[in-house]
């Protein structure tokens, strides 16, 4: 569920990034507080009301609703990062890549793309432990069915006294570990700084 609220984030973000830090219009600021909005929200009062919203519409699946709320949590720090990224971008050389007849697909897939790719794996990592680790919104919308691995974790600590939750919490932080040597050993991650 992490990585399509990742994906989903991302493509509300791109775009989103690129009018914030390219195209000077009126309002700009205040877009920009409304995609912030839901960080000065508390977590509790975001699943509440997401819960009240899927009993009202009972079609909607339990997945797109926690998938769409975690699209909210992840959404303002995915914008901010990106426009970020978007404002490092250095045009004269889409520019250059125009005036060598590249059209705008070639573009974007030859010279931005590799731009922000610093800032999509920032925003990929930031975004997918948000998503991973959100508990308090999750909570309100998970069924019987269908639940996240921090929510059952957060459950088997609190009721049970097997030590389930806590071997499989110090396997998850080992396996977070390794897969971050591994990305630190292919992708120098002082280069997301370096510009």
């Amino acid at each position: 569920m992490a990585l399509a609220a990742l994906a989903v984030s991302l493509i509300i973000a791109v775009p989103a990034a690129f009018a914030l830090a390219r195209f000077p219009f009126r309002g700009r600021s205040t877009l920009l507080a409304f995609w912030l909005l839901p960080l000065t929200l508390p977590h509790v009062a975001l699943g509440v009301g997401m819960l009240k919203l899927l009993q009202i519409y009972v079609a909607i699946p339990a997945f797109i609703g926690l998938v769409a709320i975690h699209v909210v949590v992840i959404l303002p720090f995915a914008i901010t990062l990106l426009t970020a990224s978007v404002i490092g971008l250095d045009e004269a050389q889409e520019e250059a890549a125009a005036s060598l007849g590249a059209n705008a697909w070639k573009r974007f897939l030859l010279v931005i793309v590799p731009g922000l790719m610093p800032g999509l794996f920032a925003t990929s990592i930031v975004g997918f432990l948000l998503s991973f680790d959100e508990v308090t919104v999750t909570s309100f919308l998970t069924t019987a069915r269908l639940t996240t691995l921090p929510v059952r974790l957060y459950a088997e600590a609190s009721f049970e006294l097997r030590p389930t939750a806590h071997a499989l919490s110090s396997v998850l932080i080992l396996l977070t570990v390794v897969l971050l040597a591994i990305v630190g050993r292919f992708v120098r991650l002082d280069r997301l700084y370096a510009r």
